[in-house]
């Protein structure tokens, strides 16, 4: 298992959203924080719904709240509750066994 952190220009013939559910197509779980959320709403959107088995996962920290409509996800029982973090290393702490626990080797 490789993680892929998308925080790269996306390929020209692709819009982000199309990137985005390209790269949840091809992998085994979704790690979404929606501490600074911008597209990440519209993003879920176009992945939770359409891959029932890729399990997501989002985080965000402990001085956020989730966005609005975040609430709707919550129905999709392939989206884990939220995992909360006060900073980096608590993050990089839960992090490993995060993976492990989302996506068992096939």
């Amino acid at each position: 298992m490789v993680p892929i952190l998308f925080d790269f220009e996306g390929p020209r013939n692709r819009d982000l959203t199309e990137t985005i559910s390209t790269l949840a197509h091809l992998s085994r779980a979704v790690i979404a924080d929606l501490t600074d959320p911008r597209s990440v709403p519209h993003e879920l959107m176009a992945v939770v719904p359409a891959l029932p088995s890729v399990p997501v996962q989002p985080i965000l920290a402990d001085s956020a709240r989730e966005y609005g409509t975040f609430e709707h996800l919550t129905r999709y029982p392939w989206v884990a509750e939220v995992f909360r973090y006060s900073g980096p290393e608590e993050l990089s702490a839960w992090l490993p066994g995060a993976l492990v626990a989302l996506a068992p080797t096939r």
